[in-house]
């Protein structure tokens, strides 16, 4: 099971009136490469990547 972070809203990043737009920017490409590539990874997998990625954001 994977654990859930919650993005602290204290941050000055999360504050950031496009930081959302951004995010939703990066995993719609995130997506679209996905697919593009064969869907290789399961859908669990990417959960994985994504996950992986956005904590070292």
């Amino acid at each position: 099971m994977l654990e859930q972070k919650i993005i602290n809203p204290s941050t000055k990043r999360q504050r950031n009136q496009y930081f959302a737009s951004f995010i939703a920017g990066a995993v719609i490409s995130i997506q679209i490469q996905w697919l593009s590539e064969g869907m290789k990874e399961t859908p669990a997998e990417m959960g994985r990547i994504l996950n992986s990625i956005f904590i070292e954001v």
